[in-house]
């Protein structure tokens, strides 16, 4: 008798195996049963194994945490902990779980594809080409970098004044002002800000619209000018007088306008006794007085100043001792030039014998 080879399974025997002479038994524990009966409890064990895996498979599915011991053990705990360390790396707290990146990404599948086309709509740094009507921040009024200008600081700059300052009272004027027209009523005095507080440029349009006398003047240790003039000076504007003033740098300040227009050379004047007027037309009016020397015939009168091109017209009357009373006649000019006239003087009819005064009038360009 032997057995036959099958694997060894725990608690049973091996499978009997049939000898050429053994006898045919059948029955309960006959021999023709044996080997069948071996299998069968073979078979009834893996049922029952199988049954019992079953119950323990659906506990471990149901199981809140099927797997303790991955948890538990130290090394279990640090090799996932590297893991997801390794996953989040150096992501923000609110960024490294996926329904934060989703959210963060709009929850959009196409976001790679949105993200081209709204860089496609951009304009490229180098050479863009704008459509439409593209805007920018308007820089500081008096900003001269390579900044953008806009259409509002181009029209600042060529004279379009920022706003006006209506002006009562007497007042130190300030940065803000700059860039704007100062309208001004009642008699006052405005004083320029110190340059110091002021950039180049700095620009004050003061126009006198009351019937006082507006008083202009440099803040102390500046100077004011006016174009044509080496000394510093204050401005007086008259009703209806307006004055435009700039700071040009250093302690500077320049001014043009209606009132400087008497301080400029093409319409320059000397209010004296002999004097002249330049006129904007370019006529010049001269007047004076000179000396008649006793039983001179002639009179000669150097005008206060030469005429440019032409003599136009002149004239003189008399008066002095031997001239009062007496009817008198001034004949000429007789000679005129661009810088002096002459005039033939007579008492009735006769040489003056006395000294006296001749009164000249001239016009000319």
């Amino acid at each position: 008798m032997a057995n036959l080879p099958v694997p060894v399974t725990p608690g049973f025997p091996d499978v009997y195996q049939l000898e050429l002479t053994d006898r045919v038994k059948g029955g309960a524990g006959g021999t023709a049963n044996l080997q069948a009966t071996q299998l069968a409890e073979r078979d009834a064990w893996l049922r029952q194994e199988l049954e019992a895996g079953r119950d323990d498979f659906a506990g471990h599915l149901a199981a809140a945490d099927p797997h303790p011991q991955y948890l538990t053990e130290p090394d279990g705990d640090a090799k996932i902990a590297a893991a997801v360390a390794a996953l989040v790396a150096a992501a923000p707290s609110t960024l490294d779980t996926l329904k934060e990146l989703a959210t963060a990404l709009g929850n959009d599948p196409s976001f790679a594809t949105t993200i081209a086309n709204a860089l496609a709509l951009k304009a490229p740094l180098a050479s863009p080409v704008l459509t439409g009507a593209p805007t920018a921040p308007t820089v500081a009024q008096f900003d001269s970098s390579t900044g953008l200008a806009t259409t509002a600081f181009v029209q600042r700059a060529l004279g379009n004044f920022a706003g006006d300052s209506a002006v009562s009272t007497s007042q130190v004027l300030t940065a803000a002002q700059a860039g704007r027209t100062i309208t001004v009523g009642g008699t006052v005095t405005l004083t320029l800000p110190l340059s110091s507080t002021v950039p180049t440029g700095a620009t004050y349009q003061i126009n006198n619209a009351g019937n006082g006398i507006v008083t202009v003047q440099a803040a102390a240790g500046d100077n004011l000018y006016a174009i044509g003039t080496a000394t510093p000076l204050t401005h007086s504007l008259g009703p209806g007088d307006t004055i435009t003033i700039a700071y040009v740098g250093g302690k500077q300040w320049f001014s043009w306008g209606g009132v400087q227009l008497g301080m400029s050379s093409t319409f320059g004047s000397s209010l004296a006794a002999n004097g002249y007027q330049r006129l904007p037309s370019g006529l010049i009016m001269q007047w004076g007085r000179a000396t008649i020397r006793a039983a001179t015939p002639n009179v000669r009168v150097t005008l206060p100043t030469a005429f440019q091109s032409q003599f136009l017209w002149g004239m003189a009357g008399i008066s002095g001792p031997g001239v009062i009373g007496n009817s008198y006649t001034v004949t000429g000019p007789i000679n005129e030039s661009l810088t002096a006239m002459e005039f033939n003087d007579y008492v009735n009819g006769a040489l003056i014998t006395g000294v006296g005064t001749i009164q000249f009038l001239a016009l000319g360009r």
